[in-house]
């Protein structure tokens, strides 16, 4: 395998087999410092990530020869393997697929039609994250660790109303400005722990195991419909425990 030699600024690897979305997701995001590089299917996306140094791979997950999905089974193989921040790409009626591919090791997704503004605000988000793991090499430890010195009780969560004055006193302040960007850490980092994001309606949380998705619980919800209805949601806080 080719030593990955990390690049002045932040690179990104878009894999599609339609061109005309590679120029699409190219001139979305013009406006950031990127090094962007293209692979026609997993097959040849694979065989790039484990050649080269990617921060972000914008993955489709429906392609000839290896699909997204089957990349990130391929690389999930490889335990040598560092998977870049991973944001799937899929049609709507593609949910149980995208929830496979968040077990899998990748961060985030995006459905079609994405929006512009939607692609900009996650890879901006990403940056961010990238800057602040590059710029603080320290920090990795202390974040594993933090489920440790919390003192939150998670022995049943009925996600009810009447749960949340006594939760939010046995809660920090907020550890993340957002939940794209609360996930980006979970993977990134490799963290084991639970993501509790508190919302106006309820309490979801979203279990990690060495930085791959386990499970995803809001209100009577689960799964990629758990996570959509978070999204819509107005977070007031999101913090990381057991």
């Amino acid at each position: 395998m080719a030593e990955q030699k990390q690049p002045t600024s932040p690179s990104l690897l878009i894999i599609d087999d339609d061109s005309a979305m590679q120029k699409y997701y190219t001139h979305a995001l013009s406006a950031f410092d990127l090094q962007i590089d293209y692979a026609q299917n997993g097959y040849e996306g694979l065989r790039k990530i484990t050649a080269h140094y990617y921060d972000l791979v914008l993955l489709d997950v429906s392609m000839p020869k290896m699909s997204g999905l089957e990349m990130l089974h391929a690389i999930s193989e490889m335990p040598q393997m560092n998977l870049p921040l991973t944001v799937v790409i899929s049609s709507l009626n593609q949910k149980e697929l995208v929830m496979e591919a968040l077990m899998h090791g990748a961060s985030a997704y995006l459905f079609k039609p994405i929006a512009v503004n939607d692609l900009k605000n996650l890879v901006k988000q990403y940056i961010s994250v990238l800057n602040e793991r590059h710029s603080d090499t320290s920090a990795e430890e202390p974040l594993k660790t933090l489920s440790a010195e919390l003192t939150v009780s998670v022995a049943r969560d009925t996600l009810q109303r009447e749960d949340f004055s006594l939760r939010n006193q046995q809660r920090k302040e907020s550890q993340y400005e957002s939940l794209s960007q609360a996930m980006a850490s979970m993977v990134f980092q490799k963290i084991t722990g639970t993501l509790w994001v508190e919302t106006q309606l309820g309490i979801g949380k979203l279990s990690y195991m060495r930085g791959k998705l386990r499970k995803v619980e809001f209100l009577e919800q689960s799964g990629i419909e758990a996570l959509e209805s978070m999204k819509k949601m107005s977070v007031l806080s999101i913090t990381l425990g057991p």
